[in-house]
Order: C-alpha cells, then sequence, then structure tokens
C-alpha cells in the first residue's frame, strides 16, 4: 500500500513554507548601516519572525544667525526599524499568529513615530486574534536606528534583551520593561534610548538561541553569547553569525533543534 501523508502533515509542511517565505526577505539597503541574518529551523513549526521597517526621521532644528533671529530647519535622516518576534507555541497556530503579526507590526510602525506606540497599537490589534486561537502571546523587541545621528530607541514586550556590542570593546544589553503582547488591553509600553558609535554592533535573537541545549541538559545559556559577540567584535557580521551556528551545533553535539533560532545582527559603517 503505498503511504498517504495525513491531512494535518500537509498542513503542517504548508505552515513551514509560509513562515520561511516571510524570513527570507531582502534586508533594507540603507547607507551607513550592515544587516546579516540567520534562522534556523526546527522540525516543527515554530513562531518566530522579523521584520524591516525603512523610513526617514524628521525633526525641526534651531540656529541662531544672528541676535534675535533664528533659522529652523528641517533636518531629515535615515531610519531602520529592525522588530524580532516570537510566538508562544508550535504548530498551524503558531504560523499562522507569526504571519499575522509580522505583517501587523510591519504596518503599524510605518505609521507610528515611536517603538512604544508602535507595542501598544500592536497589543490592541493582536488581542482580539490572540483570543480565538491556542496561542497565549507573542514577545517582541523593536529597535529602531537613527543613522546619521547614531542614536538608538527601542521598547519590547517580554522578548529578551538585544546586546550592544562596543567596537572598543565591552558587550551590555538594551534593557528595557515591557509586558508580551496578546495577553493584556490597555498595556503601556516605553521607550529607552542611547548614542552609539561608528562599528557598534547590535544583536537581536530569539531565545531558541541561548535554550539551545547540550547533552547534559545545560543551555548555552546569554554569558556564552555574550563572551562570542566579545570574541568576534573585529570579523565581518556575516562571519559572525557563520561562527555563532558553529559554535551552537558544537555545544549541543548536532542535536536536533527543540525550537527555532532567529538572530539578526547589524554594524554601524564609519
Amino acid at each position: 500500500m503505498n503511504y498517504q501523508p495525513s491531512p494535518h502533515s500537509e498542513e503542517l509542511k504548508m505552515a513551514k513554507k509560509v513562515q520561511e517565505g516571510l524570513l527570507s526577505v531582502e534586508s533594507p539597503d540603507i547607507p551607513g548601516v550592515l544587516i546579516a541574518k540567520r534562522y534556523l529551523a526546527a522540525d516543527s513549526v515554530g513562531g518566530d519572525f522579523y521584520t524591516f521597517v525603512s523610513k526617514q526621521h524628521h525633526a525641526m532644528t534651531s540656529k541662531s544667525k544672528m541676535r534675535g533671529v533664528v533659522e529652523y530647519r528641517d533636518t531629515r535622516e535615515n531610519q531602520l526599524g529592525v522588530i524580532i518576534g516570537d510566538v508562544a507555541g508550535h504548530g498551524v497556530s503558531s504560523a499562522l499568529v507569526m504571519a499575522l503579526s509580522s505583517g501587523l507590526l510591519s504596518e503599524i510602525a510605518k505609521q507610528c513615530k515611536t517603538p512604544s506606540e508602535t507595542l501598544i497599537k500592536a497589543n490592541q490589534a493582536l488581542l482580539k486574534y490572540i483570543e480565538t486561537s491556542q496561542i497565549r502571546y507573542v514577545t517582541v523587541f523593536y529597535l529602531s536606528v537613527l543613522i546619521q545621528s547614531k542614536t538608538v530607541v527601542w521598547a519590547k514586550a517580554g522578548h529578551p534583551d538585544v546586546l550592544l556590542i562596543k567596537k572598543e570593546g565591552g558587550v551590555s544589553f538594551l534593557e528595557a520593561e515591557g509586558v508580551v503582547l496578546g495577553m493584556y488591553d490597555q498595556e503601556t509600553y516605553q521607550d529607552f534610548s542611547c548614542t552609539i558609535d561608528a562599528g557598534d554592533r547590535l544583536f537581536l535573537y530569539t531565545d531558541g538561541l541561548t535554550e539551545r541545549r547540550n547533552p547534559d541538559g545545560e543551555e548555552f545559556g546569554i554569558e556564552r553569547l555574550r563572551a562570542f559577540c566579545q570574541e568576534t567584535v573585529n570579523l565581518p557580521i556575516e562571519t559572525v553569525l557563520d561562527q555563532l551556528i558553529q559554535r551552537l551545533d558544537l555545544f549541543s553535539n548536532h542535536q536536533p533543534l527543540r525550537d527555532d533560532q532567529t538572530m539578526v545582527l547589524i554594524e554601524l559603517e564609519g
């Protein structure tokens, strides 16, 4: 008798193709910034996603030309938004909510001025969809980089903190507070900001990476990731991600992935 795949198996394959298609989007081509990204898929359908929002930032600046005369200028600079997220759950429902979350966040971010405003509106939009699904919540980190002024603004909803890797040495966290999306109505989020230097890097990832386990059940963990980022600060960003994947495979003794692992590495050029 010929084997006939179950309808459920075919649904999972289709969901996996949808997820992989959304994660194969081209990185935006923005002068002054380099972007590398990787997505490692687990056997089951997961809920990792990322999306990019490219736009211009407008600000009014003033300059005194002479006593009593002030000139106002509309200054513009390129702005790169990176949104990374993880849907709690697996299977077809996870893939559908992942696709919905990615699209919603991308569109809402284009209309909002800040990451926090984006997360507030996305939370309200996702609530009604998640309530009727098997999915519990979605974690998100939204990072916005003003390229010319080298300013970073961010907000998060229950997602792992982004790593700031300084060219001159040192790795720190872009910390923030914020409840996961899709769980509570009228939730608020807060923006945080800092300035960075040419050559600094920003590393966004999902928890499948730090929760990768070795045969003894020990997790790779944030400190190993932090040390790795410090060790490879002078390598090209594409090489960094390739070597990180090799390091993770060696640590886990090449065991099958239990969860998707997604990573985005950004570098500001001089």
